[in-house]
């Protein structure tokens, strides 16, 4: 039995984290390794709103963009054999967690603020970390959040200095030992 057969009690994996951590990288990764699609979910909102990520927020507000958020993973989450990249916040909502956990194999890609900042500084279009100081801002949104990422995740991988691919490849051996246990 093969490790798609092996990981149909959940039939999906789910990839939680902050921003910049390198979900919808080594999620693209993983699904072309297990043979599952690959589905990022802020894509998905973009592509059913007509415009960025950052445009919604700076137009309709974080909590519009929240309340898409949820519609699309009550839509999506019907699929089976998918690997997911979650934003960032998603975290934020119990029901949408509710939802994720329930057909998910959940893993988080932990990262620290250095690390976060470093990958980040550059990028224009992170709408929440264009209100003030950027490193101040990461910090207090990742100590937030945190405690979030691991309440519901079924597994951490510790993201701070790997590739997307030796991400991929450190999940798949932890859901294999998941499985196997």
């Amino acid at each position: 039995m093969g490790f798609k057969d092996n990981i149909r009690r959940k039939e999906n994996i789910s990839i939680i984290g902050f921003m910049g951590s390198g979900k919808s990288t080594a999620g693209k990764i993983l699904a072309k390794k297990i043979g599952f699609l690959y589905i990022d979910i802020d894509t998905v909102i973009e592509l059913s709103e007509g415009m960025k990520i950052s445009r919604i927020f700076e137009e309709k507000g974080e909590s519009y963009f929240r309340k898409v958020e949820s519609e699309v993973i009550y839509k999506i989450y019907n699929n089976t054999g998918c690997v997911f990249s979650c934003g960032g916040g998603v975290i934020l909502n119990e029901k949408n967690m509710d939802m994720i956990k329930k057909s998910s194999i959940v893993v988080f890609l932990s990262v620290n603020a250095e690390t976060v900042f470093e990958r980040l500084k550059d990028e224009e279009n992170r709408p929440l970390l264009a209100r003030g100081d950027r490193e101040k801002i990461i910090k207090d949104m990742l100590d937030f959040r945190q405690p979030l990422y691991l309440k519901y995740s079924d597994i951490a991988i510790d993201a701070n200095s790997i590739t997307p691919n030796e991400a991929a490849k450190k999940i798949i051996g932890e859901i294999k030992l998941k499985i196997n246990s």
